[in-house]
């Protein structure tokens, strides 16, 4: 009764957000909110797009994350969904390392952290990564910015703010931590570990439903696309140190539907690293995304996702 009630709430919400009478050039163009009671309680919802759609593909969009209602909310006193290709700055994982040792408050490598990260913001280029060695010994500080390679300058300096509060709060007292988002990964060590693959710290993530049909024609096509992305990836001709260095995006048809795949590296690398980065993390495959319609694998120094819909913004070269 609680879902069905959600679902009814979210439908007539999603009428309201495209209905010609809410979309007369006012705040309310593609937004609604509302309420429904529930006994004694009240449920509160809330349904958006972005305002560049016309009316008929907010109502596509919509249809198809409510969809998901029942994959990602079944039961649950409160839940959201994204479309991904729109998410901004969403946290993925954290790993504090403590074989580096801690640090307190106040302290001399504290305050190079924080020079560091004030350094980064003014170095910070459209290419996606920067990187700043701030601090004698024993207290240098090495942090390393990676910003996917479809993001705005814009977007990476609000996600390596995001990055910066989030480690802190997550990993208050050690030198060494990493944190993954969405849109970057950052890492801030105490030891200088400049083009090495970062071999310790991985992790991986998938989509819970599997992908319809052959199962092994599936996985056979997805891993053929990632291993074409990491050779565009790893290619001397894709875009030397320029926006797209390390960074490889495809689609393939899949009959009706269409595959998409992203890969990328840490921009210290070289391109041969690159290379052993991301067979090793593509090696890890049949662990992580047997038959799923999405799966990703992410280290500090390389990534890879693919999906069954558009999740990165088109690549152009610059």
């Amino acid at each position: 009764m609680f879902n069905k009630n959600t679902r009814t709430l979210l439908y007539e919400l999603k009428e309201k957000a495209i209905s010609k009478g809410n979309n007369a050039g006012k705040i309310q163009f593609l937004y609604a909110t509302g309420e429904r009671s529930l006994g004694t309680k009240k449920l509160y919802a809330l349904v958006q797009c972005t305002k560049d759609l016309l009316d008929n593909n907010c109502n596509v969009c919509l249809n198809w994350i409510m969809a998901k209602l029942t994959e990602c909310c079944n039961g649950k006193q409160g839940g959201r969904v994204t479309d991904a290709l729109n998410q901004t700055n969403a946290y993925l994982h954290h790993t504090c390392i403590n074989s580096q040792g801690t640090y307190r408050p106040g302290s001399p490598y504290e305050e190079n952290v924080n020079r560091a990260i004030k350094t980064m913001f003014k170095k910070l280029l459209d290419y996606g990564f920067i990187h700043s060695v701030v601090g004698d010994a024993p207290n240098t500080v090495y942090p390393k910015l990676q910003c996917r390679g479809d993001l705005s300058l814009s977007q990476c300096h609000s996600c390596l703010t995001t990055a910066f509060a989030g480690i802190r709060k997550r990993c208050p007292k050690n030198k060494g931590r990493i944190i993954w988002y969405e849109n970057c990964v950052l890492e801030i060590s105490s030891v200088y570990r400049w083009s090495q693959i970062d071999y310790q710290n991985n992790f991986f993530l998938y989509n819970a439903k599997d992908a319809s049909g052959d199962k092994e024609s599936f996985n056979k096509k997805t891993k053929a696309l990632l291993y074409n992305l990491k050779e565009k990836a790893s290619s001397k001709e894709n875009d030397p140190y320029g926006k797209n260095y390390m960074y490889a995006t495809m689609e393939e048809s899949l009959g009706t539907m269409k595959l998409y795949g992203m890969v990328q590296c840490m921009k210290d690398l070289s391109v041969k690293n690159c290379s052993l980065c991301l067979d090793w993390i593509m090696a890890k495959f049949p662990k992580c995304c047997n038959g799923k319609q999405g799966g990703r694998v992410l280290c500090t120094s390389c990534n890879f996702r693919y999906e069954l819909y558009p999740f990165v913004k088109p690549l152009v070269k610059t």
